[in-house]
């Protein structure tokens, strides 16, 4: 009996010395989040390039420049801008005119005297590359963008004060995949990785033709690209 009772203090003895060890290994890969805008050179042309009649814009006319955007991140928005409101000025400060004196605009805002003015727009790339929806409760609507759903009516794809976002334009647009069921909440989730290139396009009504002092007349569109999870 003692024996036993030996063995058992034994054996308490020992597993009171006993070590546990115990480790993790984290495993996996990093997406690390992209975002990036990229901007091309802008085009000065010959005012008579830039003349079309009002609603003709569209993918097959004459772009002045653009840009591109990468990103891995679900929800964006492209912001723009304008320096001059949508007018052309020249160094000097002097806005172009046409031959009656009114304000030659590019924006969609027109003139007190200048009741068919230009646009600018954007032209989406030739092969679907921004998909997404517009993130609302409930059944959120599909955007799927490509330059056929988008800059070629009259309302569609013009950046402007009322339509200052990405979305605000497809909400706007009469033939975008999103159109008017969408909610202008002002981002984009996507359902993919966007990288897609677009065209700026622009156009001063051929009604009003260019007047004004010789000299070169430019307009800045700032681009901003908002990114978040």
């Amino acid at each position: 009996m003692k024996l036993i009772n030996k063995i058992a203090l034994g054996l308490l003895v020992a597993g009171s010395l006993a070590t546990v060890c115990a480790e993790s290994i984290t495993f996996g890969v990093d997406v690390a989040p992209l975002a990036s805008l990229i901007v091309r050179d802008g085009v000065i042309r010959n005012p008579s390039g830039l003349l079309l009649a009002p609603g003709t814009k569209g993918p097959s006319t004459v772009s002045v420049g653009g840009f591109t955007i990468m990103t891995n991140m679900p929800k964006w928005n492209l912001y723009f801008a304008f320096a001059n409101n949508g007018n052309l000025v020249n160094k000097s400060g002097n806005t172009l005119v046409n031959t009656a004196g009114a304000y030659m605009h590019l924006g969609a805002a027109a003139d007190a005297t200048l009741t068919n003015p230009g646009q600018v727009w954007l032209k989406a790339p030739l092969v679907n590359q921004v998909k997404g929806t517009d993130g609302k409760l409930g059944a959120p609507q599909t955007m799927d963008v490509t330059s056929v759903t988008l800059g070629t009516a009259a309302a569609d794809g013009v950046i402007s004060t009322l339509k200052p976002t990405f979305t605000a334009m497809l909400k706007g647009g009469t033939t975008a995949a999103c159109g008017a069921a969408c909610e202008d909440n002002g981002w984009v989730y996507g359902t993919d990785a966007t990288t897609a290139t677009f065209d700026v396009g622009t156009y001063i009504s051929n009604t009003a033709l260019p007047g004004g002092l010789a000299g070169t007349y430019t307009e800045t569109l700032y681009i901003t690209l908002v990114t978040a999870y």
